[in-house]
């Protein structure tokens, strides 16, 4: 095999894997993710979150109204820099008063997580390792 034979085989293996994670959909979930950070524009906008909600199969009509009210409480509670990790930590004690944005948060950060342990994987798995 030539090199110039490997060096498409590689090209060919990065450009399917971008086109596979960069779908329509992963970055509609990741926008909702980011809606989920204190930070964010978009913070607990309905519009933001439902590519995750929907994912989910949370109720809508309970979940835009939980995220009105819950907003401007975790604004008021959290800082505006706090992490994702940070807010998710604090979530589970508001569980029962705020169920479908502790689904929500749960949902975000442990996909994160997934991702992040198979990204690592890749890289600890390399053939040349």
């Amino acid at each position: 095999m030539s090199i110039k034979q490997v060096y498409f085989s590689i090209l060919d293996s990065v450009v399917g894997d971008m086109t596979a994670r960069f779908r329509g959909i992963n970055l509609a979930l990741l926008g909702a993710v980011e809606s989920l950070m204190t930070s964010s524009k978009a913070f607990m906008q309905p519009a933001a979150v439902k590519p995750l909600a929907d994912l989910l199969q949370l109720q809508s009509e309970t979940l835009e109204a939980e995220l009105n009210v819950g907003a401007d409480f975790l604004q008021k509670k959290l800082s505006s820099h706090s992490t994702l990790e940070t807010v998710t930590k604090e979530m589970p004690q508001f569980k029962d008063a705020f169920p479908n944005m502790y689904s929500l948060y749960a949902a975000a950060v442990s996909t994160a997580t997934c991702e992040n342990s198979f990204s690592t994987v890749t890289r600890i798995l390399q053939p040349r390792r």
